[in-house]
């Protein structure tokens, strides 16, 4: 599978959450139109206890990231939270 299609579907090609996924990423984020361009600005950081799963099989977690490690990398100054910045074209 060709890397562009790949992100498009999704690792295991199920397009059906891809519109679960846009809101999660857009959790928390601001809209500002006041320069006429719609742009979504989201905080990216990591909470110390966070845990994202990639894959269950059976409600079973099989693939796990702890993302509390990038949490701890922040508080030592080797990470650094940032804004993601999504600028809308007319």
């Amino acid at each position: 599978m060709p890397l562009t299609q790949l992100l498009r579907v999704g690792l295991f090609g199920l397009p059906i959450y891809a519109e679960a996924r846009t809101a999660l990423a857009l959790n928390g984020g601001r809209l500002d139109c006041s320069s006429g361009v719609p742009t979504i600005y989201v905080d990216i950081t990591y909470p110390r206890y966070s845990m994202a799963t990639f894959l269950k099989i059976q409600g079973v977690p099989l693939i796990q990231i702890q993302e509390g490690l990038f949490y701890e990398l922040i508080d030592r100054g080797w990470y650094f939270p940032y804004t993601a910045r999504y600028v809308f074209s007319r």
